[in-house]
């Protein structure tokens, strides 16, 4: 077989090819089945984030399963649903599901069906035509992708923006002749944590490239070990830096030369306590 391109977005040249095999060859009568009278209600009861069963669990990987989660959405237009990221059709469009029987859905333009069953703890557990894993509903708010990226994104901001401004603040210090009024022990602190956000985003960009890697066969090369290892040593460096971060914190609030821009995160030398009331000051960060 020949193609005149890749296709678009994630469709899988060998499965349409398949497919199409399948119903030219062993057709199947289209089916004629109506949708129960409760199809509106199942298709929002059963609407949410689903983790997949075959996911790691005690890895560094782990982070794969939370930014991997699959989402059910409902269309209360025509009370179908559809999974996001996921079953889509030749035009890259997320592949329809109707509801057909109790909690038994198919896809509208197609064979493929998805059935949901409740689970000892009452979530749902989404079964799919692939018998070796099904979806799991997410239950626990600290698992949600949403969370976890709004945690991750606006962790990741301080940090990066703390190593912006760390040259940013010793150039204008010099600049306006403010010097940084702190302890040896505060400095030695201070630096210390900045070399702890400078492992994060190490770490987090390793990770990234560890993740963009396993997007294809053999990514990760014959020294797939040797990198995965690393990156774990680095993320226990983070770990440490986080628990020097977290005295460091504590330290500033009970440190008298330390004012409330340090303790909030940021560097600030203040004023000289013998400027006059009608002279200017300027906070250095």
């Amino acid at each position: 077989m020949s193609y005149n391109s890749a296709g678009k977005d994630d469709v899988s040249p060998r499965g349409v090819l398949f497919n199409k095999f399948m119903d030219r060859y062993f057709p199947v009568p289209p089916a004629n089945e109506p949708s129960p009278p409760t199809a509106a209600q199942d298709a929002r009861s059963v609407a949410g984030l689903y983790e997949i069963s075959r996911r790691f669990e005690t890895n560094i990987l782990a982070v794969t399963t939370v930014l991997g989660e699959a989402r059910v959405i409902a269309d209360p237009k025509d009370n179908t649903i559809y999974i996001d990221e996921f079953f889509k059709d030749l035009n890259g469009q997320p592949k329809r599901f109707r509801e057909v029987g109790p909690m038994l859905f198919r896809a509208v333009n197609g064979t493929e069906k998805l059935a949901f069953v409740k689970d000892a703890n009452g979530n749902w557990l989404l079964y799919l035509d692939y018998p070796f894993m099904l979806f799991q509903q997410v239950g626990h708010v600290l698992d949600h992708k949403i969370f976890n990226y709004v945690v991750i994104g606006f962790s990741i901001c301080i940090i990066v923006l703390t190593l912006l401004f760390w040259p940013v603040a010793a150039i204008l210090r010099k600049h306006y002749a403010k010097p940084l009024t702190l302890s040896e022990p505060a400095r030695r602190a201070r630096t210390l944590v900045h070399v702890a956000c400078l492992v994060v985003v190490l770490f987090s960009a390793g990770l990234a490239l560890l993740l963009n890697s396993l997007e294809k066969p053999g990514g990760l090369g014959s020294a797939g070990d040797f990198k995965i290892h690393v990156l774990q040593i680095i993320g226990l460096l983070t770990g440490i830096g986080a628990l020097i971060a977290i005295y460091n914190a504590a330290k500033s609030w009970v440190d008298a030369q330390q004012c409330y821009g340090t303790k909030s995160g940021t560097l600030y030398s203040p004023p000289p306590a013998s400027a006059s009331s009608g002279s200017s000051t300027i906070g250095i960060f």
